[in-house]
């Protein structure tokens, strides 16, 4: 059975006070070690929580540490590890509210008898430690149909919180005051509790006696990234129909084989690029890729799309989805279809999850799931907690599975937003692969791919007249040639359709047919706007235009951000203009994309990526 301790102090506590709860804990538990304790000691160069002499062996000092965070690094026990030696105190005791992670832990074996005087005690031993000294009653549970027990010690109480679940899963929990052993249905603290433990806030309250089978509490549908079914398909690219990106593809390709040959600590990556730069196109290449005779039975790539997202679920469905999956392929072993998760932030730790990376590890195969669109996580309230857990367990451990995401450039993560400290620190552990626009060849690519549909040859000046107009955009240049291949099937010559300029105005029409009124008037006042030399600025976002309105013309391709860089001409924005309005302007221009440019100012402090 996992057990973890949750600490919940005052919400108006400072940080300081905060860690000084724990500490206040820890030191009434001591305390009836017969310890007389004196909190947060400084020496030079030194900071000890709790320093502690004993009242009846007089020579016996010892330090203690005490941890609540999520996850540990292993400078937190070197650090540790030199307090004590260092004033060559009797003892030192490093006391954790969780259970050490793989890399933690590992270096706590590393030590072993090297330093004797040393002891790190994880969640199951302070809980030990926490009945001993009658801070709390013990409570007898079974361990095989629990899934975790969580210890809550907050100020407005100290409870047991019993997770439990018949799926893979947990979906419900139970609470027991741990004084009295009795269950608690006070909605006001089951409340509370919620409001302050992630792991329990979308979990369904239920009495022991009231207990279900199945709560259907679950409502996020795991989609798989589409594919096109044919070139002129405007969803992402399947491998069949996807060009370029060949020296990339290759880099992906050699890290995935670095992980099974356990030559490197990378376990992380997001794929950046802008809107329309084939990020999901390429997601898919690489699954199709990993699916040919020579890497069908090394590596397994699921990818998501993040839009789906309803809960905290998301993440332990996503990856029980991909082990579904990858069971119904043969990929890995049927039994693995059974797996279960100790709980929704919780996902790898149980038994049958580390059986399944034992089988990965030995068997030289790989699990590659990638969440692709990630920017809308941000845009769905504070969601992202499960991914960071997630992310740090997947790091932390080192086995074979990798996560990555596929990332909008353009998108803003507001400085105020709650994860927005916590996506900076994911990013940290994580490889950046970038995504840039397309060169010649791999434009050209994509003409022939016309060619081919049209069963015809196109001249040279057509050709680079697509590729100069499509500026380097992968979208672009699709989009002009499923327009000329639509036109052609009608029954207009490729003669014609140069000669017309493509019929632009026919693209940009059929554009507007798939927007509103209000996104209309946007990109007309953009178009205006630029014509007049009075460019669009990115301050006046929500004054004139709303910021919603923009991500949606994004979206759409109607308007894309290229490049950013700080406090000089910047930022650029394409988008299509109806050519008999531009005409008044530019009368000596035949163009088929105005570019307007946005001005960063000195007030901004940092590169601003917007929309």
């Amino acid at each position: 059975m996992d057990i973890d301790i949750e600490l919940v102090p005052k919400p108006t506590s400072s940080n300081y006070d905060k860690g000084a709860f724990f500490e206040s804990i820890i030191k009434k538990v001591l305390e009836t070690q017969r310890y007389k304790i004196t909190k947060n000691i400084n020496f030079t160069g030194h900071e000890i929580d709790l320093l502690c002499k004993h009242l009846d062996r007089t020579d016996e000092v010892a330090y203690v540490e005490c941890k609540d965070r999520i996850n540990l690094a292993s400078k937190d026990l070197t650090h540790f590890n030199f307090n004590v030696n260092d004033k060559k105190v009797n003892f030192g005791y490093f006391i954790y509210t969780r259970n050490f992670q793989h890399q933690v832990a590992g270096l706590i074996e590393e030590w072993g008898n090297k330093y004797s005087n040393l002891y790190f005690f994880a969640a199951p031993k302070v809980y030990e430690l926490l009945v001993d000294s009658k801070y709390i009653k013990k409570l007898d549970v079974d361990p095989a149909i629990i899934s975790k027990m969580k210890i809550a010690l907050t100020y407005f109480g100290n409870f047991y919180i019993i997770i439990k679940g018949k799926g893979f899963v947990p979906e419900y929990f139970s609470v027991l005051d741990c004084h009295e052993l009795k269950e608690i249905n006070q909605s006001s603290v089951i409340d509370k509790l919620r409001k302050y433990i992630d792991e329990i806030s979308q979990l369904k309250y239920e009495r022991e006696d009231q207990i279900q089978d199945d709560h259907g509490i679950i409502n996020d549908i795991i989609v798989e990234v589409q594919e096109s079914e044919s070139w002129y398909d405007f969803k992402p690219a399947s491998s069949k129909h996807f060009v370029g990106r060949e020296n990339i593809r290759q880099e992906f390709l050699d890290s995935f084989g670095k992980v099974i040959d356990n030559n490197t600590r990378n376990r992380l990556f997001y794929l950046n690029g802008n809107s329309g730069w084939g990020k999901s196109s390429f997601i898919n290449e690489l699954k199709g890729r990993c699916r040919n005779k020579y890497y069908k039975n090394k590596y397994f790539i699921f990818p998501v799309d993040s839009r789906a997202i309803e809960s905290n679920y998301f993440v332990a469905k996503t990856f029980y989805s991909a082990i579904e999956k990858a069971a119904k392929e043969k990929f890995i072993p049927k039994q693995f279809i059974n797996v279960s998760f100790t709980s929704s932030f919780d996902i790898l730790s149980s038994k049958s999850v580390q059986e399944l990376f034992s089988w990965l590890k030995s068997n030289k195969r790989l699990i590659i799931i990638v969440f692709d669109q990630f920017e809308d996580v941000f845009r769905k309230g504070d969601i992202f907690k499960p991914f960071y857990k997630f992310l740090l367990d997947v790091n932390d451990q080192q086995q074979n599975l990798i996560i990555g995401f596929s990332w909008k450039s353009e998108t803003n993560i507001p400085i105020d937003h709650s994860a927005y400290s916590l996506w900076q620190q994911a990013k940290e552990f994580a490889t950046e692969y970038r995504l840039t626009g397309f060169d010649y060849s791999e434009s050209k690519a994509i003409v022939q791919q016309l060619e081919k549909g049209i069963n015809k040859k196109l001249e040279a000046d057509m050709i680079n007249h697509i590729i100069f107009n499509s500026q380097g955009f992968p979208w672009l240049v699709k989009k002009l040639c499923v327009h000329v291949y639509n036109q052609y099937r009608t029954g207009i010559s490729i003669e014609k359709i140069y000669e017309q300029d493509f019929n632009v105005k026919a693209l940009f029409n059929a554009d507007l047919n798939g927007i509103s009124t209000l996104e209309i008037k946007a990109l007309k006042l953009i178009a205006k706007r630029a014509s007049e030399n009075n460019f669009f600025d990115i301050t006046e976002v929500d004054e004139k235009i709303s910021e919603n309105t923009i991500r949606e013309l994004v979206n759409k391709r109607l308007l894309i951000k290229s490049g950013s860089k700080y406090n000089r001409l910047v930022g650029k924005l394409i988008f299509f203009i109806d050519l008999n309005e531009s005409s008044k302007h530019h009368k000596h221009t035949r163009i088929l994309y105005q570019r307007i440019h946005i001005l960063y100012f000195e007030k901004h402090p940092r590169p601003l990526e917007v929309f």
